[in-house]
């Protein structure tokens, strides 16, 4: 069980959270939200300061991972 889990349960929970515009000035919001829906995994689009995700995984017992978005356009003609 992670840190900090209020109860335990079968399974794991995945959420997607895209957080706009690098969530600039929301942090406390981001981290409210992401603590309530108590997830096991949260991927995150759209995150431009690492230090802040790095900070909020620490906080609530998770792993950091980062990956850059790939970006294929089709071929015009």
């Amino acid at each position: 069980m992670r840190a900090g889990r209020r109860h335990a349960r079968s399974g794991i929970r995945v959420a997607t959270f895209n957080i706009l515009f690098g969530g600039t000035r929301r942090e406390q919001l981001i981290t409210d939200v992401v603590t309530r829906i108590d997830a096991d995994v949260v991927c995150m689009q759209e995150v431009c300061n690492l230090d802040f995700a790095r900070s909020l995984a620490e906080r609530l017992g998770m792993q950091a991972m980062f990956e850059a978005a790939h970006v294929e356009f089709p071929a015009s003609g």
